[in-house]
């Protein structure tokens, strides 16, 4: 299983079927995914349309995340966190850090 420290990222393949684990080892950092049909890579998983079809703003363990042409891309299969995920805020990025009053580079 490929570690990905924090602050850098990583692109994977993942085929229909297939799974991916994510383990926040820390357990306080944030974790970004982007997610993209391999077909269609303007099709992406997006927040707001899963949002939508939960009814409520956290994801739970069987529920499906799905693209802003409204279709299934992910399902969570399991969550071991404490169940608290940000889907309010975009990604960070550095225009968002230097609003925050972070001078110079930082890692995102």
């Amino acid at each position: 299983m490929p570690v990905i420290k924090g602050g850098e990222g990583a692109g994977l393949h993942l085929k229909q079927g297939g799974q991916l684990t994510i383990v926040n080892t820390h357990g306080s950092q944030v974790i970004d995914l982007f997610v993209h049909n391999a077909a269609d890579l303007g099709e992406t998983m997006s927040i707001q349309h899963s949002r939508n079809v939960w009814y409520r703003m956290q994801p739970k363990t069987g529920d499906q995340l799905w693209t802003q042409l409204r279709r299934p891309i992910l399902t969570v299969v399991a969550d071991s966190s404490p169940g608290v995920h940000d889907t309010l805020f975009p990604c960070c990025d550095a225009r968002r850090y230097e609003q925050l009053g972070v001078k110079g580079y930082h890692r995102n």
